[in-house]
């Protein structure tokens, strides 16, 4: 009779979901509210995560863009061993690119890629 009255008012998969939750409950003692405000939250949680992750990582390739045109146009570009003035240019670039990007993509990528083989994380990290 319950079940009835909770099918009126939800979608048949939300009921479905409802209905694992209390089975979980049962088998692991845990209170089956409780499991779904954790579900929902850890939803919410995920997608912030993930805008947030986006707008950091577009700011990053932007403060290495804005790198190299400071570095390019008004420190008078870049040189390798005809102008040993302007072989330290590559510095800030690739200082900014590496520290900032790469190892905060690295140390990101466990909780980006939660889904993905551990194996191909490590090797992602490193």
């Amino acid at each position: 009779m319950a079940e009835n009255q909770f099918a009126r008012f939800m979608a048949e998969d939300e009921f479905e979901d409802l209905q694992n939750l209390i089975e979980t409950s049962k088998r692991t003692g845990f209170n089956a509210r409780s499991l779904r405000r954790r579900t929902v939250k850890m939803d919410h949680s995920r997608k912030q995560y993930t805008t947030v992750y986006m707008l950091i990582v577009i700011l990053g390739f932007i403060s290495v863009a804005l790198v190299f045109i400071w570095t390019n146009y008004f420190l008078g570009g870049f040189a390798w061993q005809s102008d040993p003035l302007h072989q330290f240019n590559y510095h800030p670039v690739l200082a900014v690119l590496g520290l900032v990007v790469l190892y905060g993509n690295g140390l990101l990528i466990y909780r980006t890629l939660h889904y993905e083989k551990k194996s191909k994380l490590k090797l992602l990290h490193t």
